[in-house]
């Protein structure tokens, strides 16, 4: 019996299937340099969904795919996220405010503004936008930060506001640098307490001088580093002897 990837069908279809990854790749190639994030979360969906004809096992391309489009749904943005905002010559709307529970941005005297489906690098345009509707000519800048836990073998554990454009290694010396118990080679990144890239991977990209935006890290996730194990104390020494020698003692009286 013929082989079925031999038959003329199965063969247009790989055909086919890769002229569309070729046609895939050389467009992603003539991308120009400044293009924006959505335009490129665009062509990376498109990318994936060409992987998808060919691929065997598809769980991590479709795990990429639904990141990437809940990206370009829900935005950057979420509760707890903060943006430092300045409008030149109005001290009013010159502060840092925090991004509320219907991902909205609430600015003094102006009506609520809703972040949902906006990204990183669309956020200037559309918060001067904003501000225009109420303030002639507004000259506004427009820092987005993003809240992220550091804990374990850190000098000060704890909650972070950062820029989405911060090396992720820089993240740890906002925590006061590694202690020297830290296993600085199986850092893990968590999301709701669940690994998300393993220490491998973030240790090649931390490497590499990669963002916490590359990274896609949101707001609450965690950046863990494990301990080594504690040498023990003197005392911690001489207790665990001293505890030892009375188990034998006391051996040694049940038995004889």
């Amino acid at each position: 019996m013929m082989d079925r990837l031999s038959s003329p069908p199965s063969r247009i279809v790989t055909v086919l299937t890769f002229t569309l990854l070729f046609a895939t790749a050389l467009r992603l190639a003539a991308q120009s340099a400044d293009e924006g994030e959505r335009e490129r979360i665009q062509a990376r969906i498109s990318e994936l969904e060409a992987q998808l004809l060919v691929a065997d096992h598809a769980d991590d391309i479709y795990a990429e795919l639904t990141r990437l489009r809940s990206r370009l749904v829900d935005g950057d943005f979420g509760p707890g996220d903060a943006v430092a905002i300045e409008v030149v010559g109005d001290s009013a709307l010159t502060d840092t405010f925090t991004v509320e529970v219907l991902r909205e941005l609430r600015l003094p005297g102006l009506e609520p503004l809703d972040l949902t489906g906006v990204l990183v690098d669309e956020l200037q345009p559309y918060l001067e936008a904003h501000v225009s509707r109420f303030v002639r000519d507004p000259t506004v800048v427009a820092h987005p930060l993003i809240r992220v836990a550091v804990t374990g073998a850190v000098s000060s554990p704890g909650y972070y506001m950062v820029r989405p454009e911060t090396p992720a290694l820089d993240v740890f010396g906002a925590a006061g640098g590694f202690n020297n118990l830290a296993k600085t080679n199986d850092v893990e990144l968590r999301r709701s307490g669940k690994e998300i890239v393993d220490s491998k991977e973030l240790r090649q990209a931390m490497a590499a001088g990669w963002s916490l935006q590359q990274l896609e890290v949101r707001s609450a996730d965690e950046f863990h580093v494990p301990e080594k194990p504690r040498p023990m104390t003197t005392r911690e020494w001489v207790m665990t002897v001293t505890g030892l020698v009375g188990v034998g003692l006391a051996l040694f009286a049940v038995f004889n």
